[in-house]
């Protein structure tokens, strides 16, 4: 089987004899226009199976390596660990370590304030006019927080991710697509806590700060290579380390981030 995409700019055309791909890239890829036949070059051709052959990753995980990594080798784009939300028009990068839940707190925003998220896990950053591009926006929860909220019943799809543990794609309210870029107004670094007296929000400036998000997000592989986004970045926006433990505490701070931002 041969399914063709295009995204951002590259066409990537994938071979495999499994035959749920073109599903699979449909779903996760689709916005980007989809067909079964070569229409644009230069592309990247892919052999899904032999790549999957010396791999101990799911197909899923695959494609998406595949993707990234021949976009970010073209020089355009700047690629961050975290998710992102759109609030009032602007992107919110949402930082953290692993495990602080950053996709928890995208599907929360999402599900309880209407919030559209773009991405929860990849931010595709044009190192030139500061922008996340949407790649990917499907919503992946891990399995405590899929028990913890109960959301069985929701559950489309389980797949692992690179450490090995579950990743749950959830049945959720449908977003607006037609929105694919969108300027960087804030970065926020974010880590749940159990206890409410422990919520906090911190202001944070310049680059150094910018870099400590980074290195949290574990980016520091691409750091030498993106100083200029770096200090851009430190620059012209508004940077925030939120502590929270109620979803209305992180969802006033995001709110509150842009409009600092807007205010200039």
């Amino acid at each position: 089987m041969k399914v063709t995409v295009r995204i951002l700019g590259h066409t990537f055309i994938f071979f495999t004899k499994q035959g749920n791909i073109y599903n699979y890239i449909k779903e996760e890829y689709g916005g980007y226009g989809i067909n079964r036949h070569i229409t644009e070059t230069p592309c990247h051709i892919i052999d899904i199976d032999a790549l999957a052959a010396h791999s101990r990753v799911p197909f899923e995980s695959i494609i998406k390596n595949v993707v990234i990594n021949n976009i970010y080798s073209e020089g355009l784009y700047y690629i961050m660990h975290a998710g992102v939300i759109i609030v009032n028009g602007s992107a919110v990068l949402i930082c953290g370590k692993t495990m602080s839940g950053k996709s928890t707190a995208c599907f929360l925003m999402k599900e309880l304030y209407g919030l559209r998220c773009m991405a929860d896990d990849i931010a595709m950053i044009n190192r030139f006019s500061l922008t996340v591009e949407w790649i990917k926006s499907s919503i992946r929860l891990r399995q405590k927080v899929v028990d913890k909220f109960d959301l069985r019943n929701r559950v489309l799809a389980c797949e692992s991710d690179g450490s090995g543990q579950k990743r749950f794609l959830l049945l959720g309210k449908e977003q607006d697509n037609t929105i694919t870029k969108a300027p960087i107004g804030a970065v926020v670094e974010i880590q749940y806590v159990e206890d409410v007296s422990l919520q906090s929000l911190d202001s944070a400036r310049g680059m150094e700060a910018v870099i400590t998000i980074l290195y949290n997000s574990y980016s520091q592989d691409r750091l030498h290579n993106n100083y200029d986004v770096i200090a851009n970045l430190s620059r012209s926006i508004v940077i925030k380390k939120v502590r929270y433990h109620n979803p209305q505490f992180l969802y006033d701070a995001l709110i509150s981030s842009i409009r600092e931002k807007n205010n200039g």
